[in-house]
C-alpha cells in the first residue's frame, strides 16, 4: 500500500519568484539535505526529461535517474523514479498556489514499496523524507525571507 506525505509552507513571494527560486537546481543542491546533486539529461526541466540525482539518505549515498512527468510553470512539477525500480517506488509533486501572504509551497511524496522488502522500508522512508522536506522548506522560506 503506498505510502503519501505532504509538507507546506507559506513564501514571502510572488508565485514567480517562488517559482525561480525554486527552479535553480544549483541552490536546491546546496539547501536540500537530500541532494549530493542533480543534473537534468537536457541541462533543464522539461517534461520527459531523465535527471541524474545523487541523494544522500542517512549514511547511504544512492544514485538515482527521475523522469520529470509533468512540468507546469510556474504552479507544478512532477517528478518519478525510474531507477531503481526496486525496492521503492517514489513520485513528488510540488505545487505552488498564490496566497495573500506570497505563495503557498505544498511537496507530497507518494512512496510505493515494490515485494516484500518495499513494503518494510515504505513508512520509514516516507517519514524520513517529511524530516528532510521541512528543514528544505524552512530553510527556502528563511532565505527569501532575508532577499525577497
Amino acid at each position: 500500500m503506498p505510502v503519501q506525505v505532504s509538507e507546506e509552507v507559506l513564501l514571502p513571494v510572488p508565485v514567480l519568484r517562488a517559482w525561480e527560486y525554486l527552479g535553480d537546481t544549483a541552490r536546491m543542491v546546496q539547501l536540500d539535505p537530500l541532494l549530493e546533486s542533480y543534473e537534468p539529461a537536457t541541462g533543464e526541466l522539461s517534461p520527459g526529461t531523465t535527471n541524474q540525482v545523487v541523494s544522500r539518505f542517512g549514511p547511504l549515498r544512492l544514485r538515482l535517474v527521475t523522469r520529470t512527468t509533468v512540468l507546469d510553470p510556474p504552479h507544478r512539477v512532477v517528478f518519478e523514479n525510474v531507477r531503481p525500480q526496486w525496492p521503492l517506488r517514489v513520485r513528488t509533486e510540488d505545487v505552488l498556489t498564490p496566497h495573500p501572504g506570497g505563495t503557498v509551497y505544498r511537496v507530497t511524496s507518494t512512496v510505493r514499496g515494490v515485494g516484500p522488502i518495499g513494503s518494510l522500508l515504505a513508512r520509514p522512508v516516507a517519514r524520513q523524507m517529511l524530516r528532510t522536506r521541512r528543514r528544505l522548506m524552512e530553510r527556502v522560506r528563511q532565505e527569501l525571507a532575508e532577499t525577497g
